[in-house]
């Protein structure tokens, strides 16, 4: 079994458009996330921003898809162009924030900026949409925050 990616919702507190950029990586973000040249992008887009308590859509069509094999870490890195995207201060970096029986969300780090200076420990503020492919060889997921 494994856990394809394809879906990302986000928190701003535009109610305009927004640029949007996702970009993934193997393994843990940690030392990586200043350096641009360590994740492969996935998304970029704009969409139009819905405003703090909203979610904004970043539709499926316009991500790559993510497949990660069962028992594996993934890092995503999810930036705008402007500092409207919400999330939340976390309590301790690297604790497990929330987890289902396919995947683990860690507390990461926030940005100043794309691949900027870094604060932790934050928690994205968003909706992970997947789907569980059965019948492949692997199954479920960790997801780096």
């Amino acid at each position: 079994m494994t856990l394809p990616f394809f879906q990302f919702d986000i928190h701003t507190r535009s109610k305009t458009t927004v640029n949007v950029e996702i970009y993934t990586k193997e393994g843990s973000h940690k030392g990586f996330e200043t350096n641009k040249m360590a994740w492969t992008q996935i998304c970029k887009t704009s969409v139009m921003g819905q405003g703090l308590n909203n979610v904004t859509i970043v539709p499926s069509k316009v991500t790559s898809p993510v497949v990660i094999p069962r028992n594996s870490l993934h890092s995503f890195y999810i930036t705008l162009d402007t500092p409207d995207l919400r999330y939340t201060f976390g309590v301790k970096y690297g604790s497990v924030f929330l987890e289902n029986d396919d995947l683990i969300v860690y507390e990461g780090k926030g940005s100043a900026g794309k691949f900027g200076t870094t604060f932790k420990p934050r928690v994205w503020n968003g909706i992970i949409h997947y789907s569980i492919e059965v019948g492949a060889s692997n199954g479920g997921a960790d997801m780096g925050s």
